[in-house]
Formats: C-alpha cells, structure tokens, sequence
C-alpha cells in the first residue's frame, strides 16, 4: 500500500510540476459521506471548479487506505474516529490543488479494536521453536490459536512446539475476539534445520461412518512441497489436501506421492475397498484430512435425532435435537472444517431442545458440528453458504 501511495504522490506531482508554468486555476475540495453497515461507508465528491477528463482524486480514508475514484466506498475494520481527506486535482490550461478534510465516526464495523495478528520466533536444538506474538490490538479478550502446521496448535500468546521432522512449515497465528467477529491471521514459513529431515507418503483410509465419506490422513504433511494422489481410476490430483469421488464400487490403487525441500520425494501405494452401505446411496467421496475428526462421526440413528435449519445458512443457524434427555441441559458447540480443525466454540443452553448460533464469520464450505451434553453427543454436518 505503501509504495502504491507513494507512486500515486509521484504522478499527482508530475502534474502540477508539468502544468506550474500556466496560469492557476480555481477549484475547491468538498464531499458528503453515508455511513452503512459492517463498516462501510460511502463517499462522494462534491468538489467545484472540476473538468471532465481533466480532474484528479486522492482519498485518504485515515486508516491506511487509499482510492482515485470519484465516488469509492470504504470498508472500515475497526469502529472509531477516522480523519478523511480528498484532495482535488484539476489540470488543464492551469492547475489547481485543493484539499477538504472531514472526521468521521464509525460505529457500525464488526470489531471494536483493529487485529493485527504478527510473531517472532526461534528455532532450537532438537527440532524445538519458541514462538513469541507481536500482535498489536489484543486485549485479556482476545483469542490465540497457533497452527503449526505439522497437526499442532497452541492457544496462549506465546508459546513453543517440538516438530518430529525437519524441513519448511507453514506456522499461523489467528486472532479473534471474545465474539469471533473480529479476526485476522499471518502465516510464515518456519525452517526446521536442527533435525533430520525426510519425506513421509504413507496414509491411511477410513470411512466415516455416514454419507458415503471416507477420510484420506496422510501421516506427516507439515513439511510437503508438492503432493500427487492418483485416485487408481484413471483421475489424479496436484494437491495434498483435496477431495474425489468415485462413480463405481471396486478395489482401488491409491497412490500418493510427496516432494520436500530438503530430501528425496516419497511414494506409498495401498488397495482399497470403496464401497457402498447400502444400494441407493450415492457413490463415495474421499476427502484428505489432517486426521480423522475425532467424535464427528455421524450414523443414521443420530442423523434422525438432529435436525439443522436453514443448510445451507449464511449468518446464523437453528439446531433442533429430538431428544429428551438433551432438553434445557447445557451444551459446549463447536464446529470442525473439512481439516479437521476447530473454527468456531461456544457455550448455550438448550432451549426445549433448540439453538440458534451465528456461524457469519465462517467461509463458505462444508462443516461438521458437534452439540455436547452432559451425557450424550451429536452431530451434523452444516454448509456455509455466501448468500
């Protein structure tokens, strides 16, 4: 953003030193805003003295960010008290220069503090990192979840991981706050090089017990390269973690093969039986996980004790669970991605049976949802839809 800034500073004064030699023209700075919601506020110009063709805008929406348009629209992350200027260049036989400035109240943004999610880290002997966050507007409210990128995760600002196998990883961390509302995540690559490295292509196959699903676990993913799974089907997929379908029962070859950066590649092959429970079930799926999701595994018994509505839901979705003993009784929620990973965890009641959670800050994708009683635990499989 920066250097975008500072090559549209250049161009803007390529234009007045360009037009310095003719006669100043007279032009004045002026806009209105509308403020909506989530943070969105939009702006117009309502500067005198402008040409067609020949007239320049320089937003600054006192946040970081920038816009040439003549009318733009800005998102705000954080509520607050912004400074916004535009500055109105108009260049034709002269020049004029002008520059309005408004403050703004946002009060509609989802998150109250701006996230910015950062971390040190150090890499020791024997495979061992400390991880330090650098993160600027947490509070005691805002949640930690480190990925480590080998199946690991941590939720305290700072903390350390001992990896198994050297090579690059891919270690995040995300924030959020205490609503899940306000998030923001960094990724960097970590070279482990105080252990030996080596590339590891086995996997394992295992249903999961509804819906025609199986799970594809590679045993070790952190420090992969490039990955190829050739389905035994005539199909091939470049990518670790992926999905296919089969269009016929049989005994297949699945092979995957793996490359590293710092060690030969690796290739397992196994056999496998893909098969239907029962004849008017659609063909099965497989989809390669970080490991099988544990206490996520759905049967039709359940299936018929648990109902979710609106699926697919786009801000918020109903779960109704036909079964007594769940009623009124308190309940821990969380809800898994296709990885296998917490996305989102909260505490409610069960009223008569019912709850309504706001599942807005997921991406779009399929997901698995747990409900835990006191006694029992169900399950159901949601989809996050845009719209």
């Amino acid at each position: 953003m920066e250097k975008i800034y500072k090559l549209r500073t250049f161009f803007y004064l390529a234009i007045i030193l360009f037009a310095s030699h003719y006669t100043i023209g007279q032009c004045l700075s002026s806009f209105t805003f509308t403020t909506g919601t989530g943070g969105n506020v939009n702006f117009t110009s309502t500067s005198s003295g402008t040409l067609a063709g020949f007239t320049y805008y320089q937003w600054d929406f006192g946040d970081g960010g920038f816009s040439s348009a003549a009318a733009p629209s800005h998102n705000y992350i954080a509520n607050g008290v912004y400074t916004v200027s535009l500055t109105v260049i108009v260049a034709n036989t002269g020049t004029c220069v002008n520059t309005s400035t408004q403050t703004i109240n946002v009060t509609s943004a989802s998150c109250t503090t701006a996230l910015n999610s950062s971390f040190n880290y150090v890499v020791n002997a024997g495979g061992q990192v400390n991880f330090t966050s650098t993160s600027t507007g947490t509070n005691a409210n805002t949640y930690h979840r480190w990925y480590f990128g080998d199946g690991g995760m941590a939720f305290t600002p700072n903390t350390s991981h001992t990896y198994l196998n050297g090579g690059t990883h891919p270690v995040s961390l995300v924030l959020s706050d205490s609503l899940g509302v306000c998030k923001d995540s960094l990724t960097q690559y970590v070279n482990i090089n105080t252990i030996p490295c080596t590339a590891n292509s086995t996997f394992t196959l295992v249903h999961s017990g509804c819906c025609q699903t199986w799970y594809a676990i590679p045993a070790y993913y952190g420090n992969v390269l490039g990955a190829t799974w050739n389905w035994g089907d005539g199909n091939t997929s470049n990518t670790l973690f992926t999905s296919h379908t089969y269009s016929a029962t049989g005994v297949y070859n699945i092979c995957l093969t793996v490359s590293v950066t710092c060690a030969m590649g690796s290739n397992t092959c196994n056999n496998y039986n893909i098969y239907k429970t029962e004849a008017s079930m659609l063909m099965a799926t497989v989809n390669v996980v970080t490991s099988a999701p544990t206490g996520i595994l759905e049967n039709k018994q359940q299936l018929s004790l648990i109902n979710a509505f609106p699926n697919p839901a786009n801000n918020q979705i109903t779960f109704e669970i036909n079964d007594l003993e769940a009623y009124d009784n308190n309940a821990i929620i969380r809800i898994y991605n296709i990885l296998g990973q917490e996305e989102l965890k909260n505490e409610t009641s069960l009223d008569s049976g019912k709850l309504t959670i706001d599942i807005h800050s997921l991406n779009e994708g399929i997901y698995t949802c747990e409900i835990k009683t006191e006694n029992k635990t169900f399950t159901k499989r949601i989809i996050k839809s845009s719209n």
